[in-house]
Order: structure tokens, then sequence, then C-alpha cells
């Protein structure tokens, strides 16, 4: 994706945060105040053994009553965003499908002619579905990544030695997962592309289906549109899944076990020497599994919801924030009333573009006509003269090389698209 698209992309998505920022304020908070009571939860079972194994008086039952509190409370919290989800939710994705319409309606004619209508709609569907779960997944990220922060300021309180090890652990393990998630994301950018290509081929045969059988061409359509389409998205398909194979879970893996052997042999030690308690050590043995479950949990996360969502909202949004090739001029006047009479003036076209273009690909060169208001004109030719180009040139379909193309004396291109083809 080309730096201009990122920049686009970042500054739509800050619109977007500006237009919802209760909503996605209220998420982050909750993932905060959710991981906290999850580690709540441990450390009662911390004091509950402790209480026991020493056999001192104390609270059993208030113990008890704060543990089922914060068991509660914790899951109060994901009801809160099911409610949240309830109030902003179904209007956020009305308004990003609205937003995106709107910027792929502005394209020209010959935009939409030279592409797919499948992939297009495609790529409107699978922008917004993508935002809208790539919301719900990066709060249930959040809640795993706080959990991980504050069940290792508890683990500090419990074992400092222990919090070390498993700080010098994450230290270690993230760089190398950032890396090995960043090139991922990049093939996840590739198959989704693919796979989008293959939905549209799809979808436009399926659309066109009637001329595609009358004419007998399905066997030629699934050989030269459709096969090469799904061999792309194989390719790039497996060569995802053999990075996440052979990199992202081997080295995962082998970090994890390694991590896991150390602390489990400085776990034993503390507890014989006596430098932690029963409840220390269960409540330790709780936070570091927790830890690289949390790790495992957030890498598949990542790796299976975040990034292939990412990857569909940046092509999707590239796809659709190609440069208009058919602007409105910054003082555009709009046309009322037209009676009709139109004219060509020296008008050049041709349907190549840059250096390919030359006299003998002019399908208009120095054409010029004059159509009065109220006169009937018969264009007629063979095959590939002009006659449809003529037609869509006055359409704005596309802007001329040279030349002007004037109704009512006003030249096209000064007059918005909308109201020139409201009078046509």
């Amino acid at each position: 994706m080309n730096n201009k698209n990122n920049q686009s992309l970042k500054i739509y998505l800050k619109q977007v945060y500006g237009r919802y920022r209760i909503y996605f304020i209220s998420l982050f908070t909750i993932s905060i105040i959710a991981s906290l009571f999850e580690i709540l939860v441990h450390y009662k079972i911390k004091e509950l053994i402790d209480l026991i194994s020493s056999k001192q008086e104390g609270s059993l039952g208030l113990l008890i009553g704060l543990f089922i509190f914060y068991k509660l409370m914790f899951h109060g919290m994901f009801f809160i965003t099911r409610l949240l989800d309830i109030k902003y939710k179904p209007e956020f994705i009305t308004r990003i499908t609205s937003d995106i319409y709107q910027k792929t309606i502005k394209h020209s004619l010959h935009w939409f002619d030279s592409r797919m209508s499948g992939e297009i709609a495609d790529k409107i569907n699978s922008f917004q579905h993508n935002l809208a779960w790539l919301i719900t997944n990066s709060f249930r990220s959040f809640v795993i990544l706080w959990a991980i922060v504050i069940g290792m300021i508890f683990l500090a309180k419990v074992s400092i030695l222990s919090a070390l090890v498993q700080l010098g652990f994450l230290l270690i393990y993230t760089p190398i997962l950032f890396f090995l998630l960043k090139r991922q994301l990049h093939l996840q950018e590739y198959y989704v592309k693919a796979e989008q290509e293959t939905t549209g081929v799809i979808n436009d045969s399926i659309s066109n289906i009637f001329g595609i059988k009358v004419i007998g061409n399905a066997l030629n359509e699934f050989k030269t549109k459709l096969t090469p389409a799904l061999l792309r998205r194989q390719e790039w398909d497996r060569k995802t899944r053999i990075f996440d194979a052979f990199w992202v879970d081997s080295i995962d893996t082998i970090l994890v076990v390694i991590m896991s052997a150390a602390q489990i042999y400085l776990l034993a030690h503390l507890y014989q020497t006596g430098q932690i308690t029963a409840g220390g050590f269960a409540f330790v043995a709780m936070i570091m599994l927790k830890v690289h479950s949390d790790i495992d949990n957030l890498l598949e996360k990542i790796l299976f919801c975040i990034n292939p969502q990412i990857a569909a909202i940046r092509t999707s949004f590239q796809f659709i924030n190609e440069k208009y090739d058919i602007e409105d001029k910054k003082n555009a006047k709009i046309l009322k009333d037209a009676k009709g009479e139109i004219e060509f003036q020296k008008v050049c076209f041709s349907y190549l573009d840059g250096e390919k273009q030359n006299k003998k690909s002019n399908i208009l060169d120095n054409f010029n006509l004059k159509i009065k208001s109220g006169e009937k004109v018969g264009i007629v030719g063979h095959s590939g003269a002009g006659k449809t180009t003529l037609i869509k040139s006055i359409l704005r379909y596309f802007d001329i090389q040279s030349g002007n193309i004037l109704i009512d004396g006003n030249e096209i291109s000064q007059i918005t698209q909308e109201s020139l083809r409201a009078n046509i």
C-alpha cells in the first residue's frame, strides 16, 4: 500500500475516531478494568490458599465474597461492552458503509466500466465488515495485553525475582514477535487482494450468467478468469500458512518452552528456600501460565483476526481511494435548464495513455460537430469508428485529451458532473 493511500486511510480513521470518541474511550477503559478484575480473582485465590495453609484466623467468608464479586465484575465488564455495541455498532456500520459508498461513486463511469462490479461491491462490504470486527478484536486483545501488564505488577508484589525473569522474557519476545507479525501482515495483504479478486470474478460471473450461458462461454470464463484468480489466491494462502507454521509458531513454541522451564525451576527454588508462601507459589504459577497462555491467545488473535482484518481494510481502501480520473473543478458551475445545443471543437481522444498515445491511436481526431437545440442527428459508422465514444465524451465518461465540448456554450469540463448528467 503506497504512502499516500496509507496517509489517507489514517486521516479517515481519525475522523471515525472523532465521531465515536466516547465509544472507543469507553472500550479502552473497560479493557483495563476487566483485566484488573481478572488478576484480582487470581490474587484472591492466593490469599485463600495462604489463609487455609497457615491455619490462621481470618475471614474466609470475606475472601470468598470478594472472589465472587471480582469474578462477577470481570464478566460484567463484557456485558457493558455488549450494551455499548448495541448503542453504537449498528450506526457505526451504517455510517462507514455510507462513507465508503459515497467515496466509491465519485469515480468516473470509465473507472466503473474497467472494473468488475462484484469486486467493487466486495471491497465496500469488506471494508465496513472488517473495520467493525477489528474494533471487537482490538478490545479483546487489549484485555489480554492489560492482563499481562497488571499481572506483572502483582507478580512483583509476590516475588520481585519472578517478575524480573518474566519481564526479561517479554523484552526478548516482544521485538521478535513484532518483526514476525509485520512480515505476516505483508503476506496477508497479498492474500486478501487475491481473495477479493477471486470473489469479484465469481460475483461478476454470476451477475452476468445469462450472457455467459447464452453465448456458450462458461468454460472459457472459468479458464481465463476464475482459474488464474484461484491459483493466485492458492499461492498466497500457501505462502502465508508456511510462514505461520515454520516461523511464527516454531519461534513462539521454542521461546515459551524455554522460559516456562526456567520459571518453574526458579519457582521451585523459591518455595523450597521459604522465599514465597504456598499461596505465593500458586499465584506465581498461575500468573506465569496465564501470561504464556495470554501471549498465545494474543498471537492467535493477531495472526488470524487482526492482521487479516487490517490487510482487508488496507487493500479495500487502496482500491476505493484510487485517484479520481475525472473531478469537478473547484468553481464548477451547475448547468440549469439546458436547451441542448452541443458543439465539439477540435476534439482529440484516445483510449491509450502517455507514451502509447499517438495520432493513429486517436478515436476522435480534431473532431468538429455542432448540433443545434432540438435538432435530430443520426450517427452511423462501422464498429470501432467512435460512435459510442462520441456519446460517452458528452456524458464526460472520460476527459478528452484536447479540444472542447460545449453544451449551450458552456464547456462541460467547467460544469459539475451531476448537473451535466441530470440534463441529459
